[in-house]
């Protein structure tokens, strides 16, 4: 089981740290939710916002047992209503899935073509060859899909489909028949209606792939992000429920079942889809470009004005609930409006302009305060002020919703302290879910003797080595060891777990020389080598490993004895 924390940090920046990998006896809930809270207090952490999971079904038993556990501590949250997050890039999978498991057929008759082309480079020649007589450009050739990842099967239709007038061509030539009996055995050339039908599933296929690609970021906040895609899952969803073909109507009607299920509410008048994490609502309020303005007209759109108004004082009466429990907890911390200090007097005009309109603007904000009340309408005051420093027509990838966050801090104290929790939940547990690629890699067959506290340590000790603030992004003008976490400041929690495997590591000196043995220095009997010192071994070159890496980056030098100080 891997845990990654994401947090903001004292500069503002997200941050995603894996603090832990170990092995878990069962996947049922309740071994998870013990595993899970002995790394939470390992750590000493206890205010747990959210857990961003899968959709298996024992994380909805995690979720629940996790309350409970919360509870106990005395640091639940609304009762737990705002715990589980299910992973967005799980859905996508199986309402694609779903969907093109109805018109397979085209998709098949597709593939084999494909098939054809790239099963051996004399084919492929004439396919270029095929390519060039019929004047066809394209800067790229076609691809193979695997068909149980339908994002590849996404980018083999999208190059294939503008190679239609190709694969005809070269099935009905009377010099060479090899496409045709190919193709005729697994069910025959693409049809005209076929690559109808492939185009418009590439359109569809297309906006689920965007949005994968977008919830599965880790370097920028997603949360605010993801209600607003919904619109565009909306919309090709109603555009393709009216398509002309029956089997794209077909197909339209299982994704729309499967996007109810876990992202859409539900029609009626005061019913709620318990699987929505309303969460997506709350987040979109805390993009200062819009607030609850977008929120009102998306549900009013997508629901309709009595039911899209029900869920948007559904939503207000969460916040306001969410908000009362941080007043609780930050509420010593009053707004305030006063004029920031100046340097000295400003010569350029503008800069006069800005400050008297900002005068203004606080002037402003002074009476609203006074007329709700005092300190406890902080909120009203962010929903109805107009707000200032920010371009609303600026695009989500240009505009840093955490560094507009960060600088309000005394005009929206609380506000600042659920901005810093809810925006920085993850949409997907893809950053997780990578942890166990590098896993696969570490734990090779080649190095398969390494307890589970060393696999833990050298896959911690990578991903702190490698983090890199997200704000950064490819700035290249920035120095390498600002880029590169100082494991100095690691928790000390940890670096009590690591503390068992440092009698592992060895001496590094004498294994290297014992890796470089000749063969023909080996006495008899030294090729039965017992477990322990065969464990032994491997620790010393995974350790040795280790020490070396940290040695590039600065952290310790060869001879230390310590992986991590």
């Amino acid at each position: 089981m891997c845990v990654t924390a994401h947090f903001v940090g004292g500069d503002w920046k997200l941050q995603k740290k894996v603090i832990a990998f170990v092995p878990i006896t069962s996947h049922t809930g309740v071994d998870i939710v013990e595993k899970l809270a002995e790394v939470l207090e390992e750590w000493k952490v206890k205010n747990l916002f959210c857990m961003t999971m899968d959709n298996a079904t024992s994380n909805d038993v995690v979720s629940e047992c996790m309350i409970t556990k919360l509870k106990e501590w005395g640091c639940d949250l609304i009762d737990g209503r705002f715990l589980q997050c299910r992973c967005v890039a799980h859905i996508i999978n199986m309402v694609v899935l779903d969907g093109l498991k109805v018109v397979g057929g085209a998709v098949d008759r597709v593939r084999n073509c494909v098939k054809w082309v790239r099963s051996s480079p004399t084919r492929l020649l004439r396919f270029k060859n095929g390519m060039e007589f019929l004047h066809v450009e394209s800067t790229k050739l076609v691809s193979l899909d695997v068909p149980t990842r339908w994002n590849s099967s996404y980018t083999m239709l999208e190059s294939a489909e503008s190679f239609e007038t190709v694969f005809t061509t070269l099935y009905s030539s009377p010099h060479d028949h090899s496409l045709r009996d190919y193709l005729d055995s697994r069910g025959g050339l693409p049809t005209n209606q076929d690559w109808q039908m492939i185009r418009k599933l590439r359109d569809y296929l297309k906006v689920f792939n965007d949005l994968t690609l977008l919830v599965s970021g880790t370097k920028y906040v997603t949360m605010h992000i993801f209600f607003k895609k919904l619109v565009t899952v909306y919309d090709i969803i109603e555009k393709l429920k009216n398509d002309p073909l029956e089997e794209i109507q077909k197909m339209t009607e299982k994704v729309e079942e499967k996007v109810q299920k876990y992202w859409f509410e539900s029609c009626v008048v005061n019913e709620k889809n318990m699987k929505v994490n309303h969460l997506i609502y709350i987040a979109c309020v805390l993009d200062p470009r819009s607030k609850l303005d977008l929120v009102s007209e998306v549900l009013a759109m997508m629901y309709g004005n009595v039911k899209g108004g029900e869920m948007v004082d559904c939503s207000r009466k969460e916040m306001r609930q969410l908000f009362e429990v941080y007043k609780g907890k930050y509420g010593s911390k009053a707004p305030s409006y006063a004029s920031e200090p100046t340097t000295g007097e400003s010569t350029v005009v503008g800069d006069r302009i800005k400050q008297l309109e900002e005068r203004i603007r606080k002037r402003k904000r002074e009476a609203l305060l006074q007329d709700t009340g005092g300190s406890s309408a902080e909120l009203d005051i962010y929903l109805r002020c107009q707000t200032d420093g920010i371009n609303e027509e600026s695009d989500d990838a240009k505009f840093d919703i955490l560094s507009w966050w960060s600088r309000p801090s005394g005009t929206y104290p609380i506000l600042v302290e659920m901005a810093k929790d809810i925006l920085v939940v993850p949409i997907s547990s893809v950053a997780s879910e990578a942890t166990f690629s590098c896993g696969s890699r570490i734990l090779s067959p080649f190095r398969s003797s390494l307890s589970d506290i060393m696999l833990e340590a050298l896959i911690c000790a990578e991903d702190w080595i490698k983090y890199q603030d997200v704000g950064a992004g490819d700035n290249d003008d920035r120095e390498e060891d600002e880029e590169i976490m100082d494991l100095e400041s690691v928790n000390t929690t940890f670096q009590s777990r690591m503390e068992s495997a440092r009698s592992h590591v060895g001496n590094v000196a004498n294994a290297d020389a014992s890796q470089n043995i000749p063969d023909g220095n080996e006495q008899e009997g030294e090729e039965n080598v017992s477990g322990e010192e065969y464990e032994k071994d491997g620790y010393e070159d995974v350790g040795h490993h280790l020490l070396l890496q940290l040695k590039e980056k600065g952290y310790v030098d060869v001879g230390s004895s310590s992986v991590i100080k």
